[in-house]
């Protein structure tokens, strides 16, 4: 008679075993926690565990700041296109810098034109990656990479003002928004479609340029319909602040547009990083930056500074009344109602034992070395708060002009203080000029570090 072996509990089955424990138990009862449960059954998670403490020390005393509030606040509604609202509202602020009589209230550029080349050139970058790469399996991680990023109308860094430089930019009536730009995600989803069949048939072996042709003739014509088609030429009449007088634009290009009104006062080159630091490397690409069209490395790197010296790049930018497009971690402790961000906003821990809010504690550095903390969102710098009410004070808090229309935060702005603003920013457009003196290094193989594009930041810690 043959003996049965028994065979060893795995670790993975322990582990299994010990999270259906958990599973099925029941939740610890202590008067905390009931209280805690009873407040959030009739009330906003956030105003259960909002910290009242922290908004002590919110103010609203702003010392510099570029332009006045007479500003119209956008509203991106359901469309991941803040980046481009960040991109025509730092345009909107140059163009007023130096056409100081223009009533800002009434000057908008359009968004929908920005959309409309972002999506056609992306479209062609990616049939230009599936070409590049045809040969190698579809499970390749650089292909597994390409395939999980076919298209999106969300951007970053310096792509709305290279494209900007590239097809101008237009007046938001001569090419207004559209539904399909508040809420492009079924329009994006076929075009997804679109780019499948294209890319499939390049892997087959089909002539590359003419599917690529066919495909993007294809796009144009969902994206005309869609968003509007691009004017050719523009001619447009701003108002002015005094009443019935215009700032008249006779009939130019939207390129021509860009390099008359907006090319004289534009240096905005340099995407600088922070949150993201490496002990011999200066510049950070992902491989295969190169793009459809003429992109300098210097366009596309991004260029790694300390906290300080990104600190004061900012005040030196906002002092000379430029505003600043940045990407933030917007889910990381802001009131939204009030318009606040502060550390340690909220304190959802407050219900947890002593060991769990251990576990809670880990080090922040580990979290950004694996991946798990990221730029969300793009907002804009117009402002910042001193100690001591002066220019050259110590910076207590920065005010930014949000993308969610004027019935959130304050009117449409946000105050965030100095400590969560080091914390949760990852990235700036800036022009070099703001940088502290000797701090910017021209980029070389020696001072660049080159990332796959399917690894994370985390590489760079």
């Amino acid at each position: 008679m043959m003996k049965t072996k028994t065979k060893p509990i795995s670790s993975d089955s322990e582990t299994t075993d010990g999270i259906k424990k958990i599973i099925q138990s029941d939740c610890a009862e202590t008067p905390l926690l009931e209280m805690t449960q009873n407040s959030l059954a009739n009330s906003d998670w956030k105003d259960v565990f909002l910290n009242h403490r922290a908004m002590l020390h919110e103010t609203k005393n702003t010392v510099v700041r570029v332009g006045d509030d007479e500003r119209t606040i956008a509203n991106q509604e359901n469309s991941g296109t803040c980046w481009i609202h960040a991109t025509v509202a730092s345009y909107r602020e140059m163009f007023l810098n130096n056409s100081s009589k223009i009533d800002p209230e009434h000057l908008r550029f359009s968004v929908g034109y920005i959309l409309y080349y972002h999506l056609l050139e992306s479209a062609a970058a990616f049939l230009q990656k599936i070409y590049k790469y045809k040969d190698k399996p579809h499970t390749d991680p650089i292909n597994m990479c390409i395939l999980s990023n076919i298209l999106s109308e969300g951007g970053s860094g310096n792509t709305g003002y290279r494209l900007v430089k590239r097809y101008g930019i237009v007046p938001y009536n001569s090419m207004p928004s559209t539904e399909q730009t508040y809420n492009p995600a079924s329009l994006v989803g076929h075009l997804i479609k679109i780019l499948k069949i294209g890319a499939t048939r390049i892997r087959a072996g089909e002539d590359y340029k003419k599917i690529t042709n066919q495909c993007l003739q294809i796009i144009k014509k969902f994206l005309c319909v869609s968003l509007g088609t691009p004017p050719k030429k523009i001619s447009y009449a701003f108002p002015m602040k005094t009443d019935g007088k215009f700032f008249v634009v006779p009939e130019i290009s939207p390129l021509g547009f860009y390099r008359k009104y907006l090319k004289p006062f534009d240096s905005v080159n340099l995407y600088i990083l922070i949150n993201t630091r490496h002990p011999e490397h200066k510049w950070v690409a992902t491989k295969d930056f190169e793009s459809t069209t003429d992109t300098t490395l210097e366009d596309t790197a991004e260029f790694v500074v300390s906290p300080s010296d990104f600190e004061t790049t900012l005040r030196n930018s906002i002092q000379k009344k430029y505003a600043i497009f940045i990407g933030i971690d917007v889910e990381a402790d802001i009131n939204t109602d009030q318009g606040w961000g502060e550390t340690n906003l909220y304190d959802p821990d407050i219900i947890l034992s002593d060991d769990e809010k251990e576990f809670m504690g880990l080090d922040r550095k580990k979290l950004l070395a694996n991946d798990m903390l990221s730029s969300n969102h793009a907002v804009l710098i117009v402002g910042y708060g001193t100690e001591d009410n002066k220019p050259t004070g110590i910076i207590t808090h920065w005010l930014i002009e949000n993308s969610w229309g004027d019935d959130s935060g304050d009117e449409g702005y946000l105050r965030v203080s100095r400590e969560w603003l080091l914390e949760n920013a990852y990235g700036a457009c800036i022009q070099k000029r703001f940088l502290p003196r000797g701090v910017y290094q021209s980029p070389t193989k020696e001072n660049m570090i080159i990332i796959e594009c399917y690894e994370g930041r985390g590489k760079l810690l």
